[in-house]
């Protein structure tokens, strides 16, 4: 049965986002006396990928059997507004690496 998230909820994890988004900016683009360009950033992309995985796998640990607010759809263990389009068979899933 659809259940409604609230909007104070969303709102907090939005601030999160946000936050999270606004330090590693400038976090990554400040570079300090003697550092190499390019370790701020790598830093913080190894931060942000183990923030990720540790999402990803409080989301592979619900299983398929989810029960989504009001307004999303089941998606790959989640909740979502849509399901992204699925890759075309035999098309190859491409990573993006930013050096």
């Amino acid at each position: 049965m659809p259940w409604e998230l609230s909007s104070s909820k969303i709102a907090a994890l939005r601030w999160y986002a946000l936050r999270i988004e606004t330090l590693a900016l400038s976090v990554s683009s400040t570079r300090r006396e003697n550092q190499h360009v390019d370790e701020s950033f790598n830093r913080t992309t190894a931060i942000l990928r183990a923030t990720l995985a540790q999402l990803d796998g409080q989301r592979a640990s619900f299983g398929e059997a989810i029960d989504c607010a009001i307004g999303t759809v089941p998606c790959d263990g989640v909740c979502v507004p849509d399901c992204p389009p699925r890759p075309a068979s035999g098309s190859s899933s491409q990573s993006f690496n930013i050096t």
